[in-house]
């Protein structure tokens, strides 16, 4: 999740995982930004993980253009 108007950035909305009880996992996604965008420019994202019927979310991470 991330605020509207970065959603264009990823290249999928929804990554399928795979998890024991108890595991931990690590997920990873690219950012694409545009050509046009602007250096300096900063917001959020945050994972929402679903499964059986329950819904979690992480801490925003913090994504910036360098």
């Amino acid at each position: 999740m991330s605020p509207f108007g970065t959603w264009e950035l990823t290249a999928s909305s929804t990554l399928p995982v795979t998890a024991a009880p108890g595991e931990r996992v690590e997920l990873r996604w690219a950012l694409h930004a545009p050509a046009t965008a602007r250096p300096g420019a900063r917001w959020w994202a945050l994972v929402k993980l679903m499964y059986f019927g329950r819904v979690w979310y992480t801490d925003s991470i913090p994504v910036s253009i360098g």
